[in-house]
């Protein structure tokens, strides 16, 4: 596994602030894609998993969420390995030969499992037996054919890219 390419992947994806700013959803966001406080009807509602995340790094999560401070690089840096620990750990769960996968498909998959979450991940049953079945070609067309494909725009095409490069 190229962690270092798995991380490269995402980071270029979500990209990296160390403010906090509203998503295209307008759910509060900082670090590398760190979703903080989800947009509902009944308003914005607190993730509790970041706000342990940052209360066990000794991040002030209401201080981050107000805009009144910003991450350091360093808490960046250290959100971000836990959050990429925990979508290679996911992936790890949803496909059952992702050690054994090229570099490059096991960074598309936890880009993936990053931005969609696992249970949004599992949904795409015909990527994950694509996959599985060392058919890369058809898992980026199985990714080219989705509704977040259409949703995600650029990353959408060079995560088919990648996957298509694991034949």
């Amino acid at each position: 596994m190229d962690r270092q390419l798995i991380e490269q992947t995402v980071e270029r994806h979500e990209g990296r602030r160390l403010t906090v700013y509203k998503d295209t959803l307008g759910n509060l966001t900082t670090g590398v894609g760190c979703l903080l406080m989800v947009n509902t009807p009944e308003g914005l509602i607190p993730v509790p998993a970041a706000q342990e995340l940052f209360e066990s790094l000794g991040i002030d999560f209401k201080a981050v969420c107000n805009g009144e401070i910003a991450l350091t690089d360093q808490q960046c840096d250290e959100i971000f390995d836990h959050q990429i620990s925990g979508a290679i750990f996911a992936a790890r769960c949803q496909l059952k030969n992702f050690n054994t996968l090229p570099d490059v498909a096991q960074a598309v998959v936890v880009d993936m499992e990053f931005n969609l979450g696992s249970t949004r991940f599992a949904e795409f049953k015909e990527l994950i037996a694509a996959v599985e079945a060392g058919d890369f070609p058809g898992a980026a067309a199985q990714i080219k054919n989705s509704l977040w494909c259409r949703q995600v725009g650029n990353r959408c095409a060079d995560d088919a890219r990648l996957m298509a490069s694991a034949a």
